[in-house]
């Protein structure tokens, strides 16, 4: 990467100045990523802020198309796959999917993912359906192009200290997963679960009651654990493979409000499982 850089500095000296100080910088820094494992770590992140910038504007660009048309949510499948993308080049993040074909088996569903760090948003954007809303914490909602571009592509908003308007946010969303046959994402630990051994934080039963009381399957996905690649406490951020293992949908007809704690018990239990195998085949891989 650095012989190429020398290269088009050379050649961008001799059409023009500026582009040859701009050449200069980036090589600078990819110089310095490269002796310090602190400015790698945050030019790596500066760099995730700007690909989830750049998505969200493309994201509120295509608005201008799919407003109109009534497709609000697919805004966040534009801004899924440009992230992935961005991610992909910019950071170096892969992903693998295993088992794709469960994302589509069973429309509308409730999606329920394991929540580690931001990086997950590089594996929902490999995975992330058309016509699905995510829900996420409230106060993203003030967050500059990426709160614009989840409010107007009608994604739910959590304030998680309140419960009772969680539950008033949750029964709307049923009333519209019905009407606009849409498809719900949802980290069902409610906070990022820092992985020691495998394991998932306690998982929250919001997503399964929306899922009994709609009437509609529960799909699983499982990203592996990249804490090899990624540790915000340790400042390590380096290139590396997301696995993510779509695992079948879990039915969720004849049920009710008296099961739904079982269900989520029995949905975590399958999740760790799947997570402890891509975990460690992702681990052999790197």
């Amino acid at each position: 990467m650095i012989h190429i850089l020398i290269h088009l500095y050379q050649r961008a000296f001799a059409y023009s100045p500026w582009l040859a100080y701009t050449t200069a910088t980036l090589l600078a820094l990819l110089v310095l990523a490269r002796l310090s494992n602190v400015f790698n770590f945050y030019v790596r992140h500066l760099t995730f802020v700007v690909c989830i910038s750049v998505a969200s504007f493309i994201g509120l660009v295509s608005s201008l198309v799919l407003v109109p048309m009534g497709r609000n949510s697919s805004m966040n499948w534009v801004v899924a796959r440009t992230f992935m993308y961005a991610a992909r080049l910019g950071l170096g993040i892969r992903t693998e999917i295993i088992n794709p074909e469960n994302l589509t088996a069973s429309i509308p569903c409730i999606y329920v993912a394991n929540h580690q760090s931001s990086l997950d948003l590089v594996g929902i954007g490999a995975v992330f359906p058309e016509n699905c809303a995510i829900t996420a914490k409230r106060s993203l909602k003030y967050t500059p192009l990426l709160g614009q571009f989840m409010t107007l592509a009608n994604n739910i908003f959590i304030d998680r200290g309140n419960r009772d308007e969680a539950v008033k946010i949750f029964q709307d969303a049923v009333k519209t997963i019905h009407k606009k046959q849409l498809s719900v994402f949802i980290f069902p630990e409610g906070t990022r679960g820092r992985l020691q051994n495998a394991s998932l934080l306690p998982f929250k039963k919001g997503a399964f009651h929306m899922a009994v009381q709609a009437g509609i399957p529960i799909v699983p996905i499982v990203f592996s654990d990249f804490h090899s690649f990624y540790c915000k406490q340790e400042l390590r951020y380096e290139n590396g493979l997301i696995k993510i293992q779509v695992l079948p949908p879990i039915s969720t007809e004849g049920k009710t409000a008296d099961d739904v704690e079982k269900l989520a018990i029995d949905t975590r239990e399958v999740m760790i499982q799947a997570l402890g195998k891509i975990s460690d085949s992702s681990k052999k891989h790197d």
